[in-house]
């Protein structure tokens, strides 16, 4: 009986055991993450700056990130549907504050239009591109106004899964101009064309969108999605009280890493 009552309390030390979590392994949070250089990248050192970004602030709250690389419609409704925590970088939308939660802002983005140098482009408003035709990515946002103006049909918008595909259609004439962040956009020249190619393009200087960035987190699961919203926030507000945020966009810029 004795050895029973020995053997009983040694299952159940072992079950305890293993209950109980490790202080060291950490939680994860599961991010959907898409090509976006220099800002997100499966190529790039820490996945890039902005990536960068978001593994330090979860770090700070004891949270490691795994990440996994989609098209970035995918990406967004992978987050929508609840099968991934979230993902990165998203500019809020009214249709898009339905399904996910949005964190603080995480990076400012100027977006201009990509046209040939060889093409006579000019505009002031968004009337004024109804006699184009545009590229755009799926589930991107280009302003309000445009977002409006493609579903009804009043501009003409030829959508893409990625941005590569759209600088090519620009350079093959089967577009005519195409939105992007302008550092993206001169990255991926610079980094997919020929020297001689790349110096076909150029852009607009009038920003056609002026927007912050953000992590959303999913709202199939709002318990969860709210509690993570919470964490990266209070992280990503250390990282900045820390200086590291800045030192992460200053190294970028400068086209270094910090390890």
């Amino acid at each position: 009986m004795r050895y029973f009552v020995r053997i009983s309390w040694l299952a159940f030390a072992i079950v305890l055991f293993l209950l109980i979590p490790d202080a060291d392994a950490g939680e994860k949070v599961r991010l959907a993450n898409g090509e976006w250089p220099p800002f997100t990248s499966e190529k790039l050192n820490h996945y890039g700056v902005y990536s960068h970004i978001v593994t330090e602030a979860f770090a700070l709250e004891g949270f490691e990130v795994e990440y996994q690389f989609f098209p970035w419609a995918r990406s967004y409704h992978n987050v929508k549907e609840g099968t991934w925590d979230g993902s990165l970088t998203w500019a809020p939308t009214p249709d898009k504050k339905k399904y996910v939660f949005f964190s603080d802002p995480v990076f400012f983005h100027k977006k201009v239009i990509f046209h040939l140098k060889s093409f006579p482009f000019d505009w002031r408003t968004i009337a004024d591109l109804k006699v184009f035709k545009i590229g755009a990515i799926r589930e991107y946002t280009y302003g309000e106004e445009f977002d409006r103006a493609a579903r009804s049909g009043k501009i003409h918008v030829e959508y893409t899964t990625g941005e590569i595909q759209n600088l090519k259609k620009l350079l093959t004439h089967r577009i005519h101009i195409f939105p992007s962040d302008i550092d993206a956009g001169y990255d991926l020249i610079r980094t997919h064309f020929t020297p001689e190619e790349a110096g076909l393009f150029t852009h607009h200087e009038k920003p056609i969108q002026e927007v912050y960035t953000c992590v959303i987190f999913t709202k199939k699961n709002p318990a969860k999605g709210r509690e993570l919203l919470l964490i990266f926030n209070r992280g990503l507000e250390k990282l900045r009280e820390s200086g590291l945020y800045a030192k992460l966009l200053e190294a970028s810029q400068r086209g270094e890493c910090i390890k």
